[in-house]
């Protein structure tokens, strides 16, 4: 695989099988509790479309030494992390490559949905990935944004291929109990708060209804 910027700012990336070019590029982060953490690279299509392009789970330093390598590996600029967990998102700030989003200290509320990594990047943050605070309205009404992630993954507003992400595609079909508790789900559900409410397409009514993904590599 290779990942270049392009002059206007853009993320192309080439496979063996494609080449995909994005608007940008970002990690989403869960934070371990009874199990792993769990990140997720994801790419913002020109249409505003997200693709899930890699994971990783582990321990707090673990992802955030993962985090850091995405920096290169898919030149991410931001990590979208749940900070209210202060103790974590300060340990993730002391992590050398890795530095806090000035642009939402941390004595403000979270800022609302779509609303994360759309001004310009701080200067003291050029050179860093950006530890950035998830949607308030991602935060506060989790089982409803989970609800409205599977609506984005069933209409392919979210792209995910199982074989890039094994574990995210097995934790979306498993029961709801499980899948409330998963970490994986839940970075992808912080990461969904990059797609708008308006504008979305609705799910198909045709398909396999066990599947949330529905997503089959083509």
């Amino acid at each position: 695989m290779q990942c270049r910027e392009l002059t206007d700012g853009s993320i192309e990336i080439t496979t063996p099988d494609s080449t995909m070019l994005f608007e940008k590029t970002f990690a989403s982060l869960s934070w371990p509790d009874e199990a792993p953490g769990h990140l997720l690279v994801l790419g913002v299509f020109p249409d505003g479309r997200l693709r899930v392009l890699s994971e990783r789970s582990g321990g707090l330093f673990e992802l955030g030494a993962h985090a850091i390598e995405y920096r290169k590996e898919f030149l991410i600029d931001m990590v979208i992390v749940d900070d209210g967990d202060r103790v974590s998102t300060l340990a993730m700030r002391s992590l050398e490559g890795l530095a806090f989003d000035m642009r939402n200290p941390g004595h403000e509320p979270a800022r609302p949905l779509h609303a994360v990594g759309r001004e310009p990047a701080s200067p003291l943050s050029q050179d860093a990935v950006c530890i950035c605070a998830a949607s308030s309205e991602i935060l506060n009404c989790y089982r409803g944004a989970l609800e409205r992630t599977r609506a984005l993954i069933l209409s392919r507003r979210i792209i995910i291929d199982e074989s890039v992400c094994p574990e995210l595609a097995q934790e979306l079909i498993q029961p709801m109990g499980s899948v409330l508790n998963s970490a994986a789900v839940r970075a992808l559900v912080l990461a969904s708060g990059m797609i708008p409410n308006h504008g979305a397409p609705e799910p198909h009514a045709s398909g396999n209804k066990r599947s949330w993904y529905m997503n089959r590599r083509r």
